[in-house]
């Protein structure tokens, strides 16, 4: 059984990847789903991936990856 502090950082760590995913009012991030896909965090997950996730709710835009270069995101 996981001790106080383990329960504590989980809880922080589901906050934080609901809050860069999501933003303050997300209504659509699956919470029931969050210890699988903390089970799988950075298991074989590019940083690229992550950042390209973290963008499309704040662009508030289904898009490819934003470079913020135009060059490269031709």
């Amino acid at each position: 059984m996981a001790d106080e502090s383990e329960i504590v950082i989980v809880n922080s760590l589901r906050a934080i990847i609901s809050f860069v995913t999501g933003g303050l009012n997300s209504d659509q991030l699956n919470n029931l789903r969050l210890q699988v896909y903390l089970g799988h965090f950075s298991n074989g997950i590019s940083a690229q991936n992550m950042l390209h996730w973290i963008q499309m709710p704040h662009s508030r835009k289904q898009e490819m990856y934003n470079y913020r270069n135009e060059k490269e995101n031709q």
